[in-house]
């Protein structure tokens, strides 16, 4: 009868706590990537200014 509740016990609390991990992971993920998108966004407007100027109506 114990190993059956601890079975039970077992397979309810570890996929919690891998659902718990895992949106842990995907959160920190999304975070990383959007700095990272920003950053790149950024790197592009110095490397290449046409693509700012072209909201503006400037030299493209």
């Amino acid at each position: 009868m114990i190993p059956e509740t601890r079975e039970k016990e077992g397979t309810s609390l570890f996929p919690a706590v891998n659902y718990i991990n895992l949106s842990k992971i995907t959160d920190g993920y999304r975070r990383e990537y959007a700095w990272f998108r920003q950053k790149m966004r950024g790197l592009a407007a110095i490397i290449n200014p046409c693509k700012q100027s072209y909201n503006t109506g400037g030299e493209r």
